[in-house]
């Protein structure tokens, strides 16, 4: 196949750099003491002040259709998010589970603290990318090699994650349980979805330099401008 071929020819300190990367993202998720859902709660938070991020580099789009790309964006992330929460309900609780009992369970007993600390880490290490961009000699280019890509790759996961909720979680899950190995489905689901980061961040980095810079330069489907 076209994908495997094109995925050995990673050069291997890009392959490992993205392995240590997705290693360190998927001890901190399983001993940071956040449930799945809120987990990927906050990747859509992410994604929503990515988009933000990404207005000074595109001035020619103008402010409607920027705030309109945030709508869109957010509709989505929204929707996705409402099959995270059935999907996980049904991993956690088998099929009859009730998505919303099942969601303000895993919410009720979180620390306020835990959240702030998640969320402030995501809009300081934006914060950084975005001054580092701005500063560099190609800002466009910098902000998707060092951001945008990244952020591509998180937003494609969580799409992928949603059917990989529903049709590979659960019987996973069957499976551990049946030779007497439960798991958290907590555990199971960021390992899974980890997965799926570091595979979407394998394809990404495929994408030839010229790709890049063409894509640093219109990002957008219906064009920069």
């Amino acid at each position: 196949m076209k994908l495997i071929e094109e995925l050995r020819r990673i050069p291997p300190p890009v392959a490992l750099q993205i392995l240590l990367a997705h290693g360190v993202l998927l001890v901190a998720s399983l001993h940071g003491g956040l449930p799945y859902i809120v987990l990927q709660g906050l990747l859509a938070f992410e994604l929503v002040l990515l988009n933000l991020a990404t207005v000074p580099f595109y001035p020619e789009r103008g402010i409607a259709r920027h705030l309109f790309d945030l709508v869109k964006l957010s509709a989505l992330l929204a929707f996705l998010l409402l099959f995270v929460c059935i999907s996980y309900a049904i991993v956690s609780s088998g099929e009859h589970a009730d998505p919303i009992t099942t969601t303000l369970a895993r919410w009720h007993g979180l620390q306020p603290a835990s959240i702030a600390w998640a969320a402030g880490y995501i809009v300081v290490s934006l914060a950084l990318s975005l001054l580092q961009a701005l500063t560099s000699p190609e800002p466009r280019l910098a902000w998707m090699n060092n951001t945008l890509a990244a952020g591509g790759s998180t937003f494609v996961a969580m799409l992928f994650m949603v059917f990989v909720g529903f049709f590979g979680a659960r019987p996973i899950a069957a499976a551990l349980e049946y030779v007497g190995a439960p798991t958290d489905p907590d555990a199971l689901l960021i390992s899974l979805m980890v997965g799926l980061r570091f595979f979407t961040a394998l394809v990404a980095a495929t994408i030839s330099k010229g790709e890049v810079a063409q894509m640093a330069r219109n990002p957008y489907v219906d064009g920069p401008g």
